[in-house]
């Protein structure tokens, strides 16, 4: 026998030919290799057959031979199934089978000696289904011999459907064991990041990973719903906070996604939809404590969710719920540590609940009672640390806890203790940030301790060290950023660094570099809001840094840009109010957003406009208070609202509907500090509210009732300073209060009282002046003072100290403006200096220095007005500066040139009068420069002519109590006309 034949024998048969064991033995006695041999044996010769009868591999003898055994194969085999012969019938069969299966045997290995293709063929047809027969699977086993049966349709179903089945439970597996590793890389990754050495994009992607091949895993998508709010895609934390939900199978897993679709609801700015979230997390979490009350954790589970539904209760300005909440919160907690005395966790957790107390009780205006709860919250925390001293996170929670300490003693005027409290937690924090210098949560730590310190500092008067710790913080924030490009909060820190940084150099007067500040600060929000369409926080920050750039723009006098910076703030307000109206928040901040328009306005003039806008702001704000009682805030604000009506009804000379908006925003004050005496906030708004009383009551020549409010607001302000020696505001306040005092005391003729209300004033600023050199604020608020000063020698007659004095002024203010040539304030500074001194140069008989200075000052006046167009108080300036210079010219015997001048001013007037016919003052300012004209020989202008507009102004109720007389002795010199 050739080698060939040999071959083909071995592949028919697996190797030698015995007898088939299921043609001479029972089967029973046949083990299963046995079993499975014989029907792979059968397989290759069936398919041998088809194969040589497919593909005509054989002479026509041997294909028609092959065929007829293997029909005779499948008869006897039908018979033997059938199982209806005799034993002896039967073993007749399997003789004959055995017989008919060593013919084909043979037949097929004469084919295979000649074809090589079809003998290979046939090997690897046998390796596959002797590895199909050799299956674990019964079912795999039983179908192939359906197959080798004839029933090859419905064993080949069988197979394939097995075999789509172990394939998808194959890569299930192999995805699952995928998922747990790249789980495992995500937590070394996580991490990493923490360490700086990874990017926030980073880390989601291993998340994504895990989650996309085990989509059964809750907490891959957890974590992913966090990273992604990290990164500022909050759509896509909503969509994973939704597959978490979908995931959660048990009741507490439930509870669980809930909150964290809770979370992103909240960023979202859907409130309405996050309580619900939260109630339904409640829910689950109470009935699974119903069901077992002694576990400790489900008890946790619903602490958790009230904190959770406190907070979005606060969101919404509900703070009497909220309290609730988190009362009920830490009652639960305080129990559980008390059951558990020994348990750090549980004495921490404690300490959280007394912190969200303290917020809420801050929110609500109890100061004393924030603070006790932080208090309280500190000593549970600093006796963890003390316990466990290597605990990095023991240490940070008393850093954390003492920054709220802070913030209480800072809105409680205790600048001392609060600066203390920021201190202690920095070097806390700097502590750990050494032993940690990849951790990027330890040097974040220290950036918002640096911002706090400095925040201090601005409160205290120290300008130069709050810059400092700003820019300190902005460098970290901005490596910080630089190191996770990817991450959404790390790019809003910076710009956070940014506005700081903007608000101190607005402070100093460095209108410029704060502009670039803000600039730099809008660009990276408004990129972190078209990233996160779905954010309203990130929309929100927009608004916030589009009111920052209007401020400085007003600042710098540039009123078109700020309009429109607060125009578009305001759009964004107002479309989130509208989305979201169950959000006090939002609805505060369209009110905040309708009085910057509203202050925009009254600085160009438009006081009905400006008018609108604060009444508009008055009734969201009155709502708010109206359904949140329990919120000092919502209070106050309704006061600041009053004020800011009452001063636009000042101007357009509505004195009594103005001391009525003052009345009311004084009482609301008066009950807040009384309610909260240990606030020194509230105690300062009293003040205010008083001295704006005050101001109405000198416009109503009510001098008796002003200098009572003057005085009652200047004790507050003493008071308020004593206690808070380190304060340059509080310190500023009492100089302020001492300057409206002398006013009204120079106004009732008293000015040897005034001088000393004055002089006392400016000692205050000039020490304040000194201990901050780099405060433009300060330099100015002295200026003010010499003027004051000046006006007082002016009125006694000591012509020479007051020229000192205005001179003193005057180089302050040049040397302001110089530094800050884009700051329209510091120049128009300078043009009032050039008035006072050109008033004095008058009273002197020094009329040529008089008109170089009233010159100088109306082309600084004129230069302002034309950069500026639309400001009012721009082109009312350079109306006054003509009307100085007119005054010197007629004194100096130019009647020509004082003519032109006071025309010039008419002008400005009637213009500025016809635009805004309610303003008093616009209306005054045309009498002013009519009478001008008319006392002037040759000046054109009648005494009935001024005669008529104080009689319409005194009809209108827009002539103030002073200026009666003036309109009796217009009537009375018109009458005398011929």
């Amino acid at each position: 026998m050739n080698k060939h034949r040999i071959v083909a024998l071995a592949i028919l048969s697996g190797g030698l030919l015995p007898a088939t064991p299921a043609l001479t033995a029972p089967a029973s006695a046949i083990d299963r290799d046995a079993e499975q041999k014989t029907l792979v044996d059968r397989l290759v010769l069936d398919r041998a057959t088809t194969l040589t009868t497919a593909e005509k591999r054989a002479f026509d003898r041997e294909r028609t031979l092959l065929a007829q055994l293997d029909e005779r194969d499948k008869q006897l085999r039908r018979s033997l199934a059938q199982r209806k012969q005799s034993e002896a019938d039967a073993a007749s069969t399997r003789a004959e089978l055995l017989h008919v299966t060593a013919e084909r045997e043979r037949l097929v290995a004469d084919i295979a000696t000649r074809d090589a293709t079809y003998r290979a063929e046939l090997a690897e047809y046998r390796r596959i289904i002797a590895s199909l027969a050799s299956s674990p699977s019964e079912d795999r086993r039983q179908a192939l011999e359906r197959y080798a049966d004839g029933d090859r349709f419905g064993a080949f179903l069988v197979l394939e459907a097995q075999t789509h089945a172990e394939e998808a439970a194959r890569e299930k597996a192999n995805k699952l064991k995928a998922a747990e590793e790249y789980r495992q890389l995500a937590a070394l990754a996580a991490d990493m990041k923490d360490r700086g050495e990874k990017t926030t994009d980073e880390v989601l992607r291993l998340w994504q990973a895990a989650a996309e091949r085990d989509p059964g895993d809750l907490w891959a998508w957890i974590f992913l719903a966090r990273l992604h709010q990290e990164a500022g895609h909050t759509a896509e934390a909503g969509d994973a906070a939704a597959r978490a939900l979908h995931a959660a199978t048990q009741p507490r897993d439930r509870s669980v996604a809930l909150n964290t679709l809770g979370d992103v609801q909240v960023a979202a700015g859907d409130l309405a939809v996050a309580r619900k979230s939260f109630e339904d997390s409640l829910q689950i979490a109470r009935r699974l404590a119903a069901a077992n009350p002694g576990s400790a954790e489900v008890q946790r589970d619903i602490s958790v969710s009230l904190n959770r539904l406190g907070n979005v209760q606060v969101a919404a300005g509900d703070l009497g719920a909220a309290r609730k909440s988190f009362e009920d919160s830490h009652h639960l907690l305080t129990r559980l540590a008390a059951t558990n005395p020994g348990s750090a966790q549980a004495q921490r957790d404690v300490s959280v609940s007394l912190s969200e107390l303290g917020n809420v009780q801050v929110a609500a205006g109890d100061l004393g009672a924030a603070r006790k709860s932080f208090e309280d919250s500190h000593q549970i925390l600093t006796r963890l640390a003390a316990t466990s001293p290597g605990s990095a996170q023991a240490q940070r929670d008393v850093s954390v806890s003492l920054h709220k300490l802070g913030d209480v003693q800072v809105a409680a005027g205790d600048l001392a203790a609060a600066r203390k409290s920021f201190e202690d937690s920095h070097q806390i924090r700097s502590r750990l940030a050494a032993a940690n210098p990849g951790s990027a949560e330890a040097q974040r730590d220290v950036a918002a301790s640096l911002e706090k310190l400095g925040d201090v500092q601005v409160a205290a008067g120290d300008l130069a060290a709050a810059l400092k710790r700003f820019e300190d913080s902005h460098q970290i924030r901005t490596r910080l950023a630089a190191a996770n490009p990817g991450s959404a909060e790390a790019q809003r820190d910076v710009s956070v660094s940014l506005e700081k940084l903007g608000d101190v150099q607005v402070s100093a007067g460095d209108l410029a570099a704060a502009l670039k500040r803000f600039e730099d600060s809008h660009q990276i929000r408004t990129r972190l809001a078209a990233a996160n369409p779905g954010s309203a926080e990130a929309q929100r920050d927009v608004s916030v840094s589009l009111e920052k750039l209007g401020d400085v723009q007003v600042a710098a006098g540039d009123l078109a840009a700020a309009r429109k910076s607060f125009e578009d703030s305001h759009h964004i307000v107002t479309r989130l109010a509208a989305t979201n109206p169950g959000s006090a928040q939002a609805q505060r901040d369209v009110s905040v957003s309708l009085s910057e328009l509203g202050n925009v306005q009254v600085a160009a003039g438009d006081l009905p406009a400006a008018r609108k806008r604060f009444e508009e702001s008055h009734h969201i704000l009155t709502r708010l208070a109206a359904t949140n009682p329990g919120s000092a805030q919502a209070q106050r604000d309704v006061s600041v609202s009053l004020d800011r009506l009452g001063d636009v009804q000042v101007a357009a000379g509505d004195l009594a509907a103005a001391r009525k908006s003052f009345e009311d925003s004084h009482q609301i004050r008066s009950r807040l500090a009384a309610a909260n005496p240990g606030s020194a906030q509230v105690q300062r708004d009293v003040s205010v509210s008083l001295n704006r009383l005050g101001d109405v009551q000198v416009a109503a020549g009510d001098l008796g009732a002003a200098r009572k409010s003057f005085e009652d607001s200047h004790q507050i302000l003493t008071r308020l300073a004593a206690a808070n020696p380190g304060s340059a505001q509080a310190q500023r306040d009492v100089s302020v209060s001492l300057n409206r005092l002398g006013d009204v005391q120079v106004a009732a003729g008293d000015l040897g009282a005034a001088r000393k209300s004055f002089e006392d004033s400016h000692q205050i600023l000039t020490r304040l002046a000194a201990a901050n050199p780099g405060s433009a604020q300060a330099q100015r608020d002295v200026s003010v003072s010499l003027h004051r000063l000046g006006d007082i020698q002016v009125a006694a007659g000591d012509l020479a100290a007051a020229r000192k004095r205005f001179e003193d002024s005057h180089q302050i203010r040049t040397r302001l403006a110089a530094a800050n040539p884009g700051s329209a304030q510091a120049q128009r500074d300078v043009s009032v200096s050039l008035d006072r001194l050109g008033d004095v140069q008058v009273a002197a008989g020094d009329l040529a220095a008089a008109r170089k200075s009233f010159a100088e000052g109306l082309q600084i006046a004129h230069r302002l007005a034309a950069a500026n167009p639309g400001s009012a108080e721009a082109q009312r300036d350079v109306s006054v500066s003509l009307n100085k210079l007119g005054d010197v010219q007629v004194a100096a015997g130019d009647l020509a040139g004082a003519r032109k001048s006071f025309e010039d001013s008419l002008q400005i007037a009637r213009h500025r009068a016809s635009a805004n016919p309610g303003s008093a003052e616009a209306q005054r300012d045309v009498a002013a420069s009519l009478w001008r004209l008319a006392e002037l020989p040759g000046g054109g202008v009648r005494w009935r002519e001024v005669a008529d507009v104080l009689n319409a102004m005194e009809a209108r109720g827009l002539l103030a109590p002073a200026d009666v007389g003036f309109a009796a002795e217009a009537r009375r010199r018109a009458a005398e006309e011929k």
